[in-house]
């Protein structure tokens, strides 16, 4: 948990969504390395990766738009 980031800028191979307890866990990589990560400042999120879905895309993009949270997919 980092209380002050402001700007989350994640760049991976492949990026997952999934709902578990009581937050978001943002899955990376092809061997499903977790990353979980809250901040109440928070404005934004840029993801580059290689491999992302729209449903996964979707999934994240609804559950920070509902706390102001820009989202940003390049696939690359």
């Amino acid at each position: 948990r980092a209380k002050n980031l402001r700007v989350l800028n994640l760049e991976a191979q492949e990026v997952r969504s999934y709902m578990r307890g009581y937050g978001r866990e943002v899955c990376v990589g092809a061997f499903g390395n977790r990353l979980l990560f809250g901040s109440d400042k928070l404005e934004e999120i840029n993801i580059i990766a290689e491999k992302m879905d729209s449903e996964d895309e979707r999934n994240l993009r609804e559950y920070y738009s509902k706390f102001g949270v820009r989202l940003s997919v390049t696939r690359v």
